[in-house]
């Protein structure tokens, strides 16, 4: 073999290499599990860099023989090509989510495969041309990369961000990357309560890692590993029915945290697999927590079980999915006294999709939601006729607040009263997947049952709720916040007694699946890409706006002129540069752009800063609303 012949062999054995490992190691950064596990962008990140590599290097030794050229250009050309073409296709999805780690351990990977067969190949004279090819190309796909990876919020370590609503502005933090690993399929679930210890908050992982949370005074994120795992076993599940059930739906359903004979103890729903008898339930499990800082070994219980769903159900398909456990419902709210209230789904057990219809019979737990008396051991049934009910909550006044999805529309908040039926298989605003009706609804003979407060057509894809009680949200107290999964938004809605007087949606930018709400001006969001979002009201904002309306709204706005120039982009632009308006003398004559300062200035004093200036009224005298006045400007006119 000659020694050109060598050279080729060495390498096609060297790309080969790479080739794989673009699949495997960027996915072992990310979990435990092989590439085919991902989901989502991550997996296309994955497949996509493997296939430009492929591509790259193929297409060089192609050209190659058909031309002539040299290889190591080809090698860095066609490399170029390939990842731009990977970007613009990431870049043009809306809201990507994905890992950076596996981002830039494949940018990493990708240029070390091309870099050094090119560097190999060449004499001391043409390496220093190409490292200076080599470094160009490597900058500009690492620009590329991290412009990539500053859209993809979700595995910023810590995002902050500015959020308007119509009655309040929100300081919005995104907290991602802080818990570790966990084993592929991912599984989307979990849930978040507050932490009757302390101000932090109980997590509960969707496969069943437990961390206690806290949030310094800087928005710093710690998390604690409790060392607990809740028995919630996916794994048995997996292995007997991976061939033909969502097995990525068995998972945690909520959380609730209660202080109970001096200690904290946690109740968690959660599905669990009955492998003897080869059919699932809904089991809520208790276990006391340790103490803040103590030991992991420190005054340590086993999981017992409080309640159990009957009948056991079996995995079959019917019109719907085999296992529709993302029908679990599994909310839970402490009522005291040692009771808990449990929302049970249907899975699809509702007479259509399933062909026996437990949610309209009594002696099953399904399509309702359950009294658990945690003291006695007893269970009785509160309401029916429930399809999937997502969140619950106990509002100021007492009155209990449940979402609820529907089938394809007709998603739902619902007052609940002990005794009532609420009308599912038989009513719903919602209509068959694909139809326009819903078969059931149709067949069925009138009955007597309770409307929802209020409808989503289309859905929103709705999940968890808390009312609002802390003072902190005075323009939102008594509200009820939902969050929505499909419409990645928070949504209030404003209550006049048992009446909903109209709905707002927040647009949040993530699936949020759960949502706590523990006083002292923290909200916190639980999303199904584990992120965590720290909501709190910026105070001096809000209070700018409305000194903004008294001192500024008569002759400003954002959007268009009016008796003074619109303030849209205010410090994005230079002063007395708005299109359209015609500026006094008195602005035109100032040079550069409004700063924090020069705005405090001329507010204080608008004839004494800009001589000839229009704006005749009298300045700010008072300092804090000014700073107040200046901080809403500074909040919203970059935009």
């Amino acid at each position: 073999m000659t020694r050109i012949d060598t050279h080729r062999w060495y390498e096609a054995v060297w790309h080969a290499a790479i080739a794989g490992a673009l699949l495997i190691v960027p996915s072992r950064l990310l979990t435990a599990e092989p590439f085919w596990t991902l989901r989502g962008v991550t997996a296309l990140l994955v497949i996509g860099l493997f296939v430009a590599y492929v591509t790259t290097v193929v297409s060089a030794y192609l050209l190659h023989r058909l031309t002539g050229q040299a290889r190591p250009l080809l090698l860095l050309s066609f490399g170029g090509v390939a990842l731009s073409i990977l970007y613009v296709i990431v870049l043009s999805l809306p809201e990507p989510d994905f890992s950076r780690r596996v981002l830039l351990s494949g940018l990493a990977l990708f240029a070390t495969g091309v870099l050094v067969p090119v560097f190999a190949a060449w004499t001391w004279r043409q390496r220093i041309l190409g490292m200076g090819i080599g470094a160009a190309v490597v900058t500009a796909a690492t620009v590329v990369a991290l412009l990539v990876a500053s859209r993809n919020d979700e595995d910023a370590a810590s995002l902050v961000s500015t959020i308007q609503t119509s009655r309040h502005t929100l300081r919005a933090v995104y907290h991602s990357d802080f818990l570790p690993p966990e084993a592929a399929p991912p599984v989307r679930g979990g849930a978040i309560t507050g932490d009757p210890d302390g101000d932090g908050y109980i997590l509960v992982r969707a496969r069943g890692g437990v961390f206690r949370l806290s949030i310094g005074p800087d928005d710093e994120l710690i998390a604690e590993d409790l060392s607990l795992q809740v028995p919630i076993n996916g794994k048995e599940f997996e292995k007997d029915n991976g061939d033909t059930a969502a097995t990525g739906n068995l998972r945690i359903a909520d959380v609730v945290a209660v202080r109970e004979r001096g200690a904290t103890r946690i109740y968690v729903s959660h599905h669990y697999w009955n492998r003897d008898e080869q059919c699932f339930v809904v089991r809520v499990s208790g276990h006391a927590l340790p103490a803040p800082g103590a030991s992991a070994g420190e005054r340590r219980s086993e999981w017992n079980t409080v309640f159990q769903s009957t009948p056991c159900l079996s995995v079959v398909q019917g019109r719907g999915q085999f296992f529709a456990g993302l029908q679990i419902g599994g909310r839970l709210l402490d009522m005291g006294a040692g009771k808990l209230l449990l929302t049970v789904g249907d899975h699809q057990f509702d007479g259509w999709y399933k062909p026996t219809n437990l949610v309209s019979d009594p002696a099953a737990d399904y399509g309702k939601t359950v009294v658990i008396d945690t003291h006695t051991d007893t269970v009785s049934h509160f309401t029916y006729g429930h399809r999937n009910p997502q969140g619950l909550v106990r509002d100021a006044a007492g009155r209990i607040w449940s979402t609820e999805h529907g089938p394809q529309g007709g998603d739902e908040l619902n007052l609940l009263e002990e005794g009532s039926h609420y009308g599912y298989p038989y009513h719903t605003y919602g209509t068959h997947y694909g139809s326009v009706d819903w078969p059931p609804g149709m067949a069925a003979e009138a009955r007597e049952t309770t409307r929802p407060a209020f409808a989503w057509v289309p859905s929103i894809g709705i999940s968890s709720l808390v009312a609002v009680t802390d003072p902190s949200f005075s323009r939102w107290l008594d509200d009820l916040l939902i969050t929505s999964l499909g419409a990645q938004s928070l949504w209030r809605a404003k209550l006049e007694g048992n009446r909903v007087v109209y709905v707002e949606p927040i647009h949040i930018g993530r699936r949020l699946r759960d949502i706590s709400m523990r006083g002292d001006g923290d909200i916190v969001l639980w999303s199904d890409s584990e992120t965590l979002i720290h909501l709190r009201p910026i105070q001096q904002i809000d209070d700018g706006a409305a000194l903004f309306a008294l001192r500024c709204g008569g002759c400003h706005s954002w959007s268009g002129h009016r008796i003074g120039p619109r303030l849209a982009r205010l410090f994005a632009r230079p002063i007395a540069s708005a299109k359209g308006f015609d500026y006094s003398p008195g602005l035109s004559q100032l040079a550069g752009r409004w700063t924090e300062k020069k705005l405090d200035d001329f507010l204080r004093d608008p004839t004494g800063y800009a001589p000839g200036t229009t704006m005749s009224t009298a300045g700010v005298v008072d300092d804090e609303e000014r700073d107040k006045i200046v901080a809403y400007l500074l909040a919203l006119g970059s935009e």
